[in-house]
């Protein structure tokens, strides 16, 4: 990573690469138990301040579950905050923290052991934004990895991931406005245009994230195709001779030859990575932007308690080919 880059993006970027799959488990785990909860048992309590009349179709008054939406959503966030406690056995190396900065034998030792790390990695997590590859401490630690081989190279895009974070937020906060206006918009049309209200917004910041997608995806590829070692820019320039001798080490004394092995190797496959799932991050992330869904869906069954089966089978169906294909796979 950068630096110089937003560390609250990278926390976003590592939280939902990390916790992404187990706070989605968890948003669904507790709204599913208490909406099982509230149809084989008793209903949790409401507000009055949130009851309709349906008087056209089922004649029915619904009150509304704010349980499974807020409980789950929450149970969602509470992961995200507090998993990295579960997580004490991943091992990450950083090299601020463990090159010394102030001894230049020891500095020039770590530098030289670099390789060491990487070759124990698993793989090499890259936060990646605009800035990754100006800079020479990023792209050397990418020459030790290539020179490796068989160490992976995974780029995690900061702005897509935050862009994921506000797409989950704002579908949030629009799935409340739609039952505070469901509830107090009258007759058939009120749900209706209700549902149009707080769907706009949301859809249309989805078409913003995909123009924003289009957009890194394009600079991410110039990167690679304009990519020279000797452009990278250094905190200090006393580090410059040494990477530059380090990876001419590695590269048969050229660095021509890095700059060609990045522009080539490392952009196919890179971007085959990338390209291969039709998205900038995989499908278990875009899944977070939908965290808040499976439980507001599940409200909206918990509220409509009473309805005939032949309505509820269909709605259950609805909600699952929406939760997991509406967005994820447009």
């Amino acid at each position: 990573h950068c630096w110089s880059s937003s560390g609250f993006r990278k926390f976003l970027a590592v939280a939902m690469d990390q916790l992404g799959p187990a706070a989605f488990s968890a948003a669904c785990a507790v709204a599913l138990a208490l909406h099982a909860y509230q149809m084989s048992w008793r209903e949790l309590p409401r507000s009055d301040l949130f009851t309709t009349h349906d008087d056209a179709f089922f004649g029915l008054t619904y009150t509304v579950s704010f349980w499974e939406l807020l409980c789950g959503v929450a149970a969602g966030w509470l992961v995200f905050i507090f998993g990295h406690l579960c997580r004490r056995r991943t091992c990450c190396f950083l090299d601020c923290a463990s090159i010394s900065q102030t001894d230049p034998e020891l500095k020039a030792a770590g530098i030289a052991r670099i390789p060491d790390c990487l070759r124990c990695s698993k793989e090499m997590v890259v936060l990646w934004d605009e800035h990754y590859f100006t800079r020479l401490w990023c792209v050397y630690e990418v020459a030790m990895v290539q020179s490796i081989g068989n160490v992976p190279i995974r780029i995690l895009p900061m702005d897509v991931y935050a862009l994921v974070a506000l797409s989950h937020l704002y579908a949030f906060c629009c799935m409340i406005m739609f039952l505070f206006m469901w509830q107090w918009l009258p007759e058939w049309w009120g749900f209706h245009a209700a549902n149009l209200v707080a769907s706009f917004p949301m859809y249309t910041l989805q078409a913003h994230a995909g123009r924003i997608f289009a957009r890194l995806y394009a600079k991410l590829e110039e990167q690679f195709d304009s990519f020279d070692v000797r452009s990278a820019a250094v905190f200090s320039e006393a580090d410059r001779d040494a990477i530059y001798k380090c990876i001419e080490n590695l590269y048969d004394g050229s660095l021509d030859r890095f700059n060609d092995n990045v522009r080539t190797t490392l952009k196919e496959s890179t971007m085959r990575r990338l390209t291969g799932q039709r998205a900038l991050v995989p499908y278990s992330t875009l899944l977070l932007q939908k965290l808040p869904e499976i439980p507001f869906i599940l409200t909206l069954l918990s509220t409509g308690i009473g309805l005939p089966f032949y309505f509820l089978v269909p709605f259950y169906l609805f909600g699952v080919t929406c939760c997991f294909g509406e967005l994820d796979l447009a």
